[in-house]
């Protein structure tokens, strides 16, 4: 995670794109290792009081980040200090929330809302609409139905923006959702070549005296 901030302060020292340090990997590479951690620890039964610690980490950071935006009227990715020190605090705290909703009960109203079907598809084929989401929303914009064209209702563009999000996110479903299946879910089929090794110590594995 600090190789990642380090990046980020480099970038912003070195006058680059807020566009390149937003989106270039070796700067974003503390988000994904914040959801490794957690999918890890998550794994192991002695790590249980850590995941009870994260409820601690989404308060802080939560209010740190509501600091940090109050402070610099807003979370615009334009501003630097956004762009190194948010980032990374998002990156966790979004991790510990992860983490805490882990250690709740299975009937919890947040457990329920977050694994609803609706939310597990988009979960699904979440990383190519996340690829595909900006490239498609610029073709439709230049393409297909330019805010020039945006339908009004009594002076607003709301309607026609309204429109614009449903089509885009559309096609952008349809995008990810041909490249799950002709694509990445055969990449994870590879996943049964790596297997953890079992945490011993855990009560729901017995061990075998000898």
């Amino acid at each position: 995670m600090l190789t990642a901030f380090a990046v980020r302060i480099a970038m912003v020292l070195a006058d680059m794109s807020p566009v390149s340090i937003y989106v270039v990997t070796p700067g974003r590479l503390d988000a994904l290792a914040a959801g490794a951690f957690v999918a890890l620890i998550g794994e192991s039964s002695r790590s249980i009081p850590a995941l009870l610690r994260a409820q601690q980490i989404v308060i802080v950071t939560g209010f740190i980040c509501l600091g940090l935006a109050l402070w610099r009227g807003g979370a615009s990715n334009t501003d630097p200090l956004v762009l190194t020190v948010g980032l990374s605090l998002i990156a966790i705290h979004f991790a510990a929330f992860i983490a805490l909703v882990r250690t709740l009960p299975s009937d919890h109203w947040l457990v329920t809302l977050l694994s609803s079907t609706l939310l597990r598809v988009f979960g699904k084929y979440s990383f190519a609409m996340y690829l595909a989401h900006m490239p498609l929303s610029a073709l439709v914009r230049d393409i297909v139905y330019h805010p020039d064209q945006f339908l009004t209702f009594g002076g607003s563009k709301l309607p026609g923006q309204i429109l614009f999000y449903i089509g885009t996110i559309s096609l952008t479903f349809v995008v990810a959702f041909v490249s799950w299946h002709f694509w990445e879910k055969h990449f994870l089929k590879l996943k049964s070549s790596f297997v953890l090794p079992l945490d011993i110590s855990s009560p729901e594995i017995p061990t075998q005296r000898t």
